[in-house]
């Protein structure tokens, strides 16, 4: 529910839009969040198969935070900054570094929300926590 995350993800579904790319018009990031924890869960409903989806989520996540932090890293974006991600791409020059570093930080968000309560259901479900496999 932070203005923040929401803002990103209205960034998202418009720029989605305007590249053709299909997308179902939530009403905001909670919404999205919820609804695909949901599916995941109903479409994998079996220890290994949320196993193996929650580790492509934890790897997804993983490349998502790793693109972002390059990104920052080469160009010198302050990561402890408070201002939104927003924000701080107005710092890159060019439209397609804007939308990749844009689009990490949204699946970065998406995915650590994912993560977090897929894998509290997976240590419910199970009776252990999860474990990523390598």
């Amino acid at each position: 529910r932070h203005p923040h995350t929401n803002e990103l993800f209205q960034w998202k579904q418009q720029d989605d839009a305007a590249n053709n790319v299909a997308t179902y018009p939530f009403e905001n990031a909670e919404a999205r969040f919820a609804v695909g924890t949901f599916q995941a869960l109903q479409e994998n409903r079996s220890e290994p198969l949320l196993g193996l989806w929650l580790n492509d989520v934890t790897a997804a996540l993983h490349e998502a935070r790793n693109t972002k932090a390059e990104i920052a890293e080469a160009n010198k974006i302050d990561e402890t900054s408070t201002d939104s991600v927003i924000v701080k791409a107005e710092k890159l020059t060019t439209k397609a570094e804007r939308r990749l570093y844009l689009s990490s930080c949204w699946l970065e968000t998406l995915y650590t929300a994912e993560a977090r309560v897929l894998g509290w259901a997976y240590q419910e479900l199970y009776g252990k926590p999860f474990s990523p496999t390598t």
